[in-house]
């Protein structure tokens, strides 16, 4: 008798177990994954633009603004730095795009000797070249 007690109550508990789970609706892909997908085959095609106009090519520092040399035409320009902890900490660099250079304004970084990421996004017809740098400030 007593196994049978111990067995029902077992059945009992896996069924209200198997109830439980069908409660919650996971999903595994969220709505918009092929949207996020699709914008990040943007940013590495950009990434490998970037790689392959600035690979070996300097940023200049000069007193209150870094020049970036450029060979091709660009239709505009985004610059910033990126904190590697905290987002709050990201800081956007004016820029001015003209012919030959992009120049970009320094900005007063709340936090020194850290190792930002200097993050540079050109457009041109082809769409986006974006460029990424280690950069300690």
């Amino acid at each position: 008798m007593g196994i049978f007690v111990a067995l029902s109550l077992f059945v009992v508990a896996m069924g209200y177990t198997v109830y439980l789970t069908m409660q919650n609706d996971y999903e595994l892909v969220d709505e918009h994954y092929y949207q996020r997908e699709l914008g990040y085959d943007v940013e590495l095609a950009g990434l490998e633009r970037g790689m392959a106009a600035f690979e070996n090519i300097p940023i200049l520092r000069e007193e209150g603004k870094w020049t970036l040399p450029i060979t091709a035409t660009y239709d505009s320009a985004y610059a910033r730095l990126i904190h590697p902890e905290r987002p709050t900490l990201d800081r956007n660099l004016p820029c001015t795009l003209g012919p030959d250079q992009l120049e970009m304004a320094t900005v007063r970084a709340p936090q020194l000797w850290v190792q930002w990421t200097l993050e540079i996004q050109l457009f041109d017809a082809e769409g986006l070249v974006l460029h990424r740098r280690l950069w300690t400030y």
